[in-house]
Formats: structure tokens, sequence, C-alpha cells
């Protein structure tokens, strides 16, 4: 299993099982040094930025292989991932704009 922190539309466990087909065991936590904005094309949906001294709440899932290809066509190629570090220390992947 990874781990992988979502800020956004996957927090809602009705996309989840939409994505994935199944609901995902998650838990909340923060990104620190990252402010969340509106993509600069999906302006509906959000991005993170580096951002010093703000952060960025969310949950992370715990998702396999299979899951993290199904959620890569769920957020296209306008998004990437990225290694993070969250608050409580857990090492996640989450998306940010490409």
């Amino acid at each position: 299993m990874k781990k992988l922190f979502v800020y956004g539309t996957l927090i809602d466990k009705g996309i989840q099982k939409g994505v994935l087909g199944r609901e995902v065991s998650c838990r909340e936590d923060t990104l620190l040094d990252y402010s969340k904005k509106p993509h600069t094309i999906f302006k509906v949906y959000p991005t993170i930025k580096k951002h010093t001294g703000d952060s960025v709440n969310g949950v992370v899932l715990d998702v396999t292989d299979h899951d993290l290809n199904l959620l890569d066509r769920y957020e296209s190629n306008l998004y990437k991932k990225i290694d993070i570090k969250l608050a409580s220390g857990i090492e996640a992947i989450t998306y940010i704009e490409s």
C-alpha cells in the first residue's frame, strides 16, 4: 500500500468510490509550507503550490498501484505526482499541477 495525500475532490467518499470502485481507508493530515489555489486551467479544481508558512488540510488514502493507475487517469495529464512529507511525519505522494 502507498500513501496518497488528497486535498480536493478526492476527499469525497462518493468520488473515491466512483474512481476506484470502493471507498478507501483514510485519515486527516496536513501538508505544511504549501497553499491551495485554483488550477490555472481547470479553475474549479484546486492544486497546491509551495508557500512557506501556509498549510493545506486533507486526508491520506491507502492506495494500491492499481488504484494509482485509475487515479492518474482521473487527474489527467494536467496533474503530476510528487513526494511529500506530512505534518504527522507520514511520507506520501500527492497530485500537483503539471
